[in-house]
């Protein structure tokens, strides 16, 4: 349960916590600066390299952007960010036991998991999250101005995103 709860509808909860909740998350970086906080699995593998078990992309099971009062927003609403692994495992009815997070502070950090690419000349790698577009990131926008903002505490700071020219190799 959020300690504040979000003003989305039902659509716009499935939404953004089904498979949409990083272009939720990079719309609040975007919009106050704050960084992101990715709850994995990297024992249930998204992707590993045939040839190198230490080459893999872990499963992304969802994404919030963190605060600077230390709070982890989603679509729902705000939690304290030390109860996002828990928050994470009850929305989604799953045990947490082999989950981690990742604070994520830049957009770009995040690219690697986003879409279906590769490096030159090795084969494209299909990544645990969704491809999104500018136009997603607004219309991600406008749900926080209408589902979140108004729960918002005012002392968060917009600060403008970095463009991406182009996505990092996977490590």
């Amino acid at each position: 349960m959020s300690l504040r709860e979000s003003l989305a509808s039902r659509d716009e909860i499935e939404d953004y916590s089904s498979g949409g909740c990083h272009i939720l998350a990079i719309a609040l970086h975007r919009r106050y600066g704050w960084p992101l906080l990715a709850v994995e699995s990297t024992e249930e593998r998204y992707w590993e390299d045939p040839e190198d078990d230490d080459n893999y992309l872990p499963s992304i099971l969802h994404v919030y952007a963190i605060d600077p009062d230390g709070f982890a927003w989603d679509i729902r609403g705000a939690r304290p960010d030390t109860d996002a692994l828990q928050d994470a495992a009850d929305f989604f009815g799953e045990n947490p036991a082999d989950w981690s997070t990742d604070l994520i502070a830049r957009e770009e950090w995040i690219q690697h998991l986003v879409g279906y690419w590769s490096e030159e000349g090795e084969e494209p790698i299909d990544r645990p999250l969704e491809t999104y577009s500018d136009d997603d990131i607004q219309r991600a926008d406008e749900v926080i101005s209408r589902a979140l903002a108004p729960i918002l505490d005012t002392g968060a700071k917009p600060e403008d995103a970095e463009e991406v020219e182009e996505a990092p190799s996977p490590s």
